[in-house]
């Protein structure tokens, strides 16, 4: 646009020039727009996985901490645990198992007059006595029950007989006394006409 230079009219080269220019800043600026873009998703992506691997990092801290605590809240998984466990001597295996065991020696003063070593065997003897005595009064009662049983019922038919034994014998002495008053009035009426003459 310089006036010396300038010729009268349009200047189509330098308008296609300025229009060419215009463009490429343009895409220039476009390109950089894009790059940019890139270049900000690429931080912000960078950055999310940065916050995600520390959020992960703390998950997995948490969880083994939460682990750690409730691992030192039971005392039992502790490793001091037989020093304080109350039950240690019901656990302990006894200082002898029996005659022939092997810890033992000739000097260890371990067999005693007053052992019990069959105690268990004794014990569950006992209770199989025990269970068997009770089966057996149970098998008596259930015996004696249907022996019971039986005889109430015995009764009752013995009972159910005789009542109607007795209820045929009524009927039947009932009977007769109609069959002798039906024959005594029969016999009045048969002399009631002779006594009329009589009197």
């Amino acid at each position: 646009l310089n006036a010396k230079t300038r010729t009268i009219g349009i200047d189509v080269d330098a308008l296609d020039a300025a229009v060419m220019e215009h463009k490429q800043q343009a895409a220039a600026k476009a390109a950089e727009d894009k790059a940019y873009a890139e270049y900000v998703a690429s931080i912000t992506a960078y950055a999310e996985d940065g916050e995600r691997a520390a959020m992960q990092e703390d998950i997995d801290t948490n969880i083994e901490l939460l682990a750690n605590w409730e691992l030192q809240a039971d005392k039992t998984k502790r490793m001091e645990w037989d020093l304080n466990d109350p039950d240690a001597l019901k656990k302990e295996k006894p200082a002898r198992v029996g005659d022939d065991d092997p810890r033992c020696g000739p000097s260890s003063m371990q067999m005693f007059d007053g052992e019990d070593l069959h105690k268990s065997d004794r014990e569950a003897a006992l209770l199989a006595d025990m269970v068997a005595g009770i089966e057996a009064q149970l098998r008596e009662h259930r015996n004696a029950k249907a022996e019971a049983d039986a005889e109430r019922r015995a009764y009752a038919e013995y009972e159910s007989v005789l009542l109607h034994d007795v209820q045929v014998a009524e009927l039947e002495e009932q009977r007769e006394q109609l069959v002798e008053r039906l024959r005594l009035m029969n016999e009045n009426k048969m002399l009631a006409p002779a006594r009329r003459v009589r009197e």
